[in-house]
């Protein structure tokens, strides 16, 4: 095991946090989220594994949670029935149960295209199916995804949602500051200015083009994951501005973080983005038609409109610049099936739509097999049992604050996270390789369901948070 510099300033992060307490750590903790291309530790012992500076920075906001009066009560209430922590408790318990015993049960019965690393990075292996390195892993991640979601609630509870929704705030802001430097360092030949964020051992795919445009990576590995962190990112304070909470920041971060998503050329993202749009769009029209839109949603509307008519436009008069970008698009997806990514892709999918049927919707347990898009990943790695319950917990999370109509701030911030997890769904249906939806995916998720239970009427008479409380900078409301 070796710990790498970015890992001794995460460790210094988190003393910060277990002294100052969790409402400093939630901005950590959605920070260090960004830093997916980085390594805090190396463990050589499990392949080259990575263990990354959020999962570091998880395990000290957790506890500072925990070490909060009632903390643990809290986080546990956030685990029971009916609500989605019940399901994602349900789900962790049954991936770990599928990782032990499903590689070995299956042994040797099917072939799976699995994740593997070496001196040289992260790349995906064909092999007959074995336990391996990637079954711990992914049950590891597995775990802190429930300890994520799970640490979120007790925060809320207790009066910390602006916090949150400030923390989510800064992360945009630094989302977008990783993007202009990673667009700036490729430009002036200087990479190795961002090398610090991307030791860990994975394949980094940081200085493609598509179309003549550089593909925004940020500080990820890749565009596709870049993209994915940005959705959500994007998702969040498009619908805190259309919901009326923030004012002209809100407002910004969405068109900043959607520029940056166009000029990502990931697949992955303008699929999303497109799907996503034409939700937000019937959720507009249909306020709209009963009277209880704002005025914001009437301007997204007709911007939405505006911007098509202002692309026909561009086509009639300036057919040489719709070309670039008509040759972007063809790059990212008209002509995506036919490239070496493209076919890679498919060939996962189709031998995992086969590993589900070598063992009999059993799957081949978590972390065994690599595949392009959720519902395959789920049932080549967890089978119909593991199917059923993300559809429980996505299911849970849909109806969470649809109690009544949203008379507070915090209604719409619920209904807002709610959102943005189905957002990030959306993108993980098309183009996620396993079942680990990521930290910003039950950061968001959390934060409803801490909401949720606050509607509910379950709110616990508790004493109020110490220690960062009160510091100045910490008071106000969110951006």
């Amino acid at each position: 095991m070796s710990i790498e510099p970015i890992g001794i300033v995460t460790f210094l992060a988190g003393f910060l946090v277990l002294w100052f307490g969790p409402l400093l750590g939630i901005f950590f903790l959605t920070s260090f989220s960004l830093l997916g291309a980085a390594a805090a530790i190396q463990l050589p012992a499990l392949g080259g594994t990575s263990i990354q500076p959020v999962h570091l920075m998880l395990a000290f906001f957790a506890l500072s949670v925990m070490l909060q009066p009632k903390g643990l009560s809290l986080a546990m209430q956030s685990l029971t029935w009916p609500g989605p922590g019940y399901w994602l408790l349900m789900l962790v318990a049954y991936g770990v149960l599928t990782a032990v015993l499903l590689p070995r049960l299956f042994s040797g019965a099917t072939v799976v295209f699995s994740p593997s690393r070496s001196a040289e990075g992260g790349h995906i292996i064909t092999t007959a199916l074995k336990p391996g390195a990637a079954n711990i892993t992914q049950t590891f991640y597995f775990a802190s995804d429930l300890l994520c979601f799970a640490a979120i609630p007790p925060l809320v509870i207790r009066g910390g949602t602006r916090i949150v929704v400030r923390a989510i705030m800064v992360a945009a802001g630094l989302d977008l500051f990783f993007a202009v430097a990673d667009l700036v360092t490729y430009v002036t030949h200087a990479p190795d200015v961002l090398a610090f964020i991307r030791n860990a051992n994975y394949r980094l795919l940081d200085d493609g083009e598509i179309g003549g445009f550089k593909r925004i990576v940020g500080s990820f590995s890749e565009a596709s994951a870049y993209g994915y962190a940005t959705v959500g990112l994007y998702a969040f304070c498009l619908q805190l501005w259309l919901r009326g909470v923030g004012g002209a920041w809100t407002l910004t971060l969405s068109i900043a973080l959607l520029m940056t998503l166009v000029l990502s050329t990931s697949t992955t993202v303008y699929a999303t983005l497109a799907a996503y749009s034409l939700i937000v769009s019937v959720q507009c029209v249909t306020k709209l038609s009963r009277g209880d839109a704002t005025s914001r949603m009437l301007v997204y509307l007709i911007a939405e409109v505006t911007a098509a008519l202002a692309l026909l436009a561009l086509a009639a008069l300036r057919p040489s610049v719709l070309a670039i970008f008509n040759d972007l698009f063809s790059a990212a997806v008209t002509n995506k099936l036919t490239t070496q990514s493209g076919i890679e892709r498919s060939s996962w999918n189709t031998q995992a739509w086969r590993n589900t049927l070598d063992t009999l919707g059993m799957g081949t347990g978590l972390g065994s097999v690599r595949a392009s898009t959720l519902v395959l990943a789920i049932l080549a790695n967890l089978g119909v049992v593991g199917l059923f319950g993300f559809g429980a917990l996505f299911g849970s999370l849909a109806v969470a604050r649809r109690t009544g109509p949203a008379l507070t701030d915090e209604d719409h911030i619920g209904r807002a996270a709610i959102s943005t997890c189905t957002a990030l769904v959306i993108a993980a249906l098309i183009g996620s390789p396993g079942v680990d939806l990521g930290l910003p995916f039950y950061t968001f998720a959390g934060l409803a369901g801490g909401l949720a239970l606050q509607a509910r009427g379950r709110r616990a008479a508790v004493p109020q948070l110490r220690a960062v409380e009160r510091t100045p900078a910490m008071h106000g409301s969110a951006a």
